[in-house]
């Protein structure tokens, strides 16, 4: 599966910026061939949430979706090729293998943890009513209630 995607694929090194290896592969598309998850978490309170993402998430769509380290994502894709490991040639003979990614998802490491978000809610922020209340809802999740 992942020779498939190689040509794709991008690689952040542990030690780079986080502590641990990281690979993305992309998550470009809606519904075919990548559908976006939103689960139940309160990162999506006052959002359409525990489905896939609809027309109101268009504006923060993420690229990328990360695939290494495993994780219990909070939101995700499930995504499956069209390119048989052809960057810009795509077919319809077949598809390739499936895979699933991370979009939003939470790392423990060492005594602390790692918020990892994939969305394009920055870009939108002050437009899009979506970034607005998901940022908001980010925000009150990893903040400690004594902080608030």
């Amino acid at each position: 599966m992942r020779e498939a995607w190689a040509c794709t694929l991008s690689r952040l090194p542990a030690g780079r910026a986080l502590p641990f290896d990281l690979i993305l592969f992309p998550a470009i598309g809606s519904w075919v061939p990548c559908g976006h998850v939103v689960t139940g978490h309160v990162c999506f309170d006052g959002l359409p949430s525990g489905r896939l993402m609809e027309q109101e998430y268009q504006n923060v769509l993420p690229s990328w979706c990360i695939v290494a380290p495993k994780s219990s994502w909070i939101g995700g894709n499930i995504t499956c090729g069209w390119y048989r490991g052809q960057k810009h040639r795509q077919t319809f003979q077949d598809v390739s293998a499936a895979f699933d990614g991370a979009e939003l998802t939470e790392f423990t490491h060492g005594r602390g943890r790692y918020v990892l978000c994939q969305y394009q809610i920055v870009p939108h922020l002050g437009r899009d009513p979506v970034a607005d209340r998901h940022l908001a809802n980010l925000l009150r999740w990893v903040t400690p209630d004594s902080v608030q």
